[in-house]
């Protein structure tokens, strides 16, 4: 099971308690290795993202959220060259997003 931990630091000026985007979450997350086309070729398929609300604390004019997303994909590995194979993983990947909004 992989397991990695990101920080990312987004200013936002939404609503206090919405969520990180997904896409925002997959930027995150360490991207797949570069393969060779037609020799071997790394994805991600089947992406699930949960996202939980850590602590929300109110400095003055700015409302800072702690956000843990977690992500679960299958990690899939295609090898072309001699023999054709697929390999696939279940994975893991533990995302932490600080957001941080004015108060209006």
């Amino acid at each position: 099971m992989l397991a990695a931990i990101a920080m990312l630091v987004a200013l936002a000026s939404s609503t206090n308690r919405e969520p990180p985007a997904d896409a925002e979450v997959l930027r995150a997350i360490p991207q797949v290795t570069r393969g060779l086309p037609f020799v071997v070729g790394e994805f991600r398929d089947d992406v699930v993202i949960v996202k939980n609300l850590l602590k929300q604390k109110t400095v003055g004019a700015q409302v800072e959220t702690q956000w843990e997303c977690v992500a679960y994909y299958t990690r899939t590995i295609e090898l072309g060259v001699p023999f054709g194979a697929t390999l696939k993983k279940p994975c893991v990947t533990v995302i932490y997003i600080d957001k941080v909004s004015v108060v209006k």
